[in-house]
């Protein structure tokens, strides 16, 4: 890392104590070159992190478009069950005939449950009644 001759010092530190054998003043030991391989190591240092942030940027990605594929399945699921709702209504209606009458849904709720039974068997008397007093 360090020539010798760099760090072959004479002399006395601030201090006034005299050098003795090995030990050397940090300013001498540092060398040109150490700068340069400190900021090396911080470079890497910095690509790791930046590789690291990458990666979480991707997994990121991947985990929101998997989210975006899921909820667009449960929008399709829930247009698929409002169709056969949908279906399911028209076919009653059409089995119905002439005698079919719409009840709103505030009118159905306050109704009784023998009132909601007796929808499914309706005389004309009822449904002239019902009409008249639609929601």
């Amino acid at each position: 890392m360090a020539i010798k001759s760099e760090l072959d010092i004479k002399g006395t530190r601030l201090s006034g104590r005299v050098w003795k054998k090995i030990v050397k003043p940090i300013r001498c030991i540092i060398s040109p070159n150490a700068w340069k391989l400190s900021k090396d190591k911080i470079r890497e240092k910095w690509l790791k992190s930046k590789i690291k942030k990458e990666e979480i940027k991707e997994i990121a990605k991947e985990s929101s478009e998997i989210i975006k594929k899921n909820r667009e399945d449960r929008i399709k699921k829930g247009e698929q069950i409002r169709i056969k709702r949908q279906r399911k209504i028209e076919n009653e209606i059409k089995s119905a005939g002439n005698n079919i009458i719409i009840v709103g849904s505030k009118k159905y709720g306050k109704m009784s449950k023998k009132a909601k039974k007796g929808l499914t068997k309706l005389t004309p008397e009822m449904v002239n009644i019902l009409r008249s007093k639609r929601v």
